[in-house]
């Protein structure tokens, strides 16, 4: 049974719980918002915005700030950010947040421009020293519902989480789109960070939305580089694996090196949404140089090259089987497609286009070979000898590649044409084989061969 006295007691504690649970609806919060948005203002040399300040005791104290905006565009915004400090600490020279949440934060382009100034900032006020004791050290940073928006495309979905050890980062986690990619980073010595990478299910989300089955890697990470020396993943019944670096020290750089088995075309030619030339399963060893300035024009600054060999596909839209069994017919080369066992070549690919060399293609009956130049505005050029096995005049047929890619035109050569018209005149049932041969022979000897383009740009090994 209670006594007095304890009822008393309970009273009071009661009392001052309901006080506690009262008093931050009561206080005046807001008026202290102008001198947040200017003491912010100040440190970041930015406007900061506020619209909302709450503050609560029970369960726990926690400060939370909504609707934060920084910059005039804004650079950043951030719906929500709440403060769990160590209530013991509030009484201590430094003051220990336990938990930082920033939840609902968008980074807008202009954002990375302002952060390397702020970098920058701190280095001078350090001087390149250690940095003095903080007033505030923080335990751990929780980031939720993050998008990072570029000039081009949007990262989202992400989250994250920093912990902090005497005030300094020991390990942070990042995530994309429910944590099917998860990233793990952790210091190392002389201003390095080691990075741990692993995918599932993932979908690429910038450029083509390609869906990695499988993804696994690990970098090195410094303040104006990072380096992958070897990364694996499986897509589309295939894998990809190899090297990856960048850096943005001056402009921005990206160079790789990568080898790909197996990969099945058909479902990115989907992704294209658009009609597709070649399609089969892809063998490579690309090398590619992205250089830019800015990092949203990186593919424009793409140089690629890379042998190549495409097996059980097809080439649309082109019948090299119809043409070379009818040289001389106009419709016999037109819509169709040609199926093949195996394509091969070179490939080298760059602002001015695709430039295609060494091409071989072998179907049952057929074998041809030629060169084919892909230019930016999707026009094609090219030359390619068709000949059909187990014919009964076996005859290599000079053809000539235009039009575009949409729409591609093959035609005999000019020489071949003629060669062709005057053997059929001169020797009925043979002479047409015979005269597209006798024009070759006289190509080789009277006709210079294009030159191939020459790579400028290629990366090294």
């Amino acid at each position: 049974m209670l006594t007095r006295k304890k009822r008393m007691a309970l009273g009071a504690l009661a009392g001052i719980g309901a006080a506690l649970f009262a008093l931050p609806y009561v206080l005046p919060w807001s008026a202290l918002i102008p001198r947040l948005e200017a003491e912010l203002g100040r440190q970041l040399h930015q406007p900061v915005k506020v619209r909302q300040l709450r503050v609560a005791l029970l369960p726990v104290p926690k400060l939370s700030v909504h609707d934060v905006s920084v910059g005039q565009a804004p650079l950043l915004h951030i719906d929500r950010v709440t403060v769990r400090p160590r209530l013991l600490s509030l009484f201590s020279r430094t003051r220990v947040l336990n938990t930082l949440r920033l939840e609902g934060v968008r980074v807008n382009p202009g954002f990375f421009k302002q952060a390397r100034f702020w970098i920058q900032e701190h280095q001078a006020a350090t001087g390149g020293g250690a940095d003095p004791p903080p007033s505030v050290q923080v335990e751990r940073v929780v980031l939720s519902n993050v998008e990072i928006a570029f000039d081009r495309f949007t990262l989202k979905s992400l989250s994250g989480e920093i912990l902090f050890a005497s005030g300094r980062p020991v390990e942070v986690r990042g995530a994309q789109d429910t944590d099917r990619l998860q990233v793990i980073a952790r210091p190392q010595a002389g201003q390095r960070w080691s990075l741990d990478v692993r995918g599932q299910n993932w979908t690429v989300p910038a450029g083509l939305p390609v869906v990695f089955d499988r993804l696994q890697g690990a970098a090195i990470v410094t303040t104006t580089a990072i380096s992958a020396e070897h990364f694996r993943g499986n897509l589309y019944n295939g894998a990809v694996s190899g090297s990856l670096a960048m850096s943005w020290n001056r402009g921005w750089l990206v160079q790789g090196e990568w080898d790909v088995q197996q990969v099945d075309m058909r479902p990115l030619a989907a992704l294209l949404k658009r009609d597709v030339a070649i399609d089969g399963t892809l063998t490579a060893h690309p090398l590619f140089t992205l250089r830019a300035q800015d990092p949203a024009a990186l593919l424009d600054g793409m140089t690629l090259e890379s042998d190549f060999s495409l097996r059980s596909g097809a080439i649309q839209k082109v019948d090299l089987v119809a043409a070379a069994k009818n040289p001389l017919s106009a419709n016999a080369t037109k819509g169709g497609k040609t199926e093949f066992e195996q394509l091969s070549g070179h490939v080298l690919a760059d602002a001015d286009g695709y430039e295609f060399t060494g091409l071989q293609v072998t179907s049952g009956a057929l074998a041809a070979t030629g060169d084919v130049t892909v230019a930016r505005d999707q026009k094609l050029e090219g030359r390619i000898d068709a000949e059909l096995k187990g014919t009964a005049s076996l005859v290599s047929i000079p053809l000539e590649l235009a039009g575009t890619v949409q729409n591609p035109a093959l035609f005999p050569s000019r020489a071949a044409v003629v060669g062709a018209v005057a053997g059929s005149l001169f020797l009925p049932g043979i002479g047409t084989a015979v005269g597209i041969k006798v024009s070759r022979f006289a190509e080789k000897i009277f006709t210079r061969r294009k030159p191939t383009r020459k790579n400028q740009g290629a990366p090294a090994r």
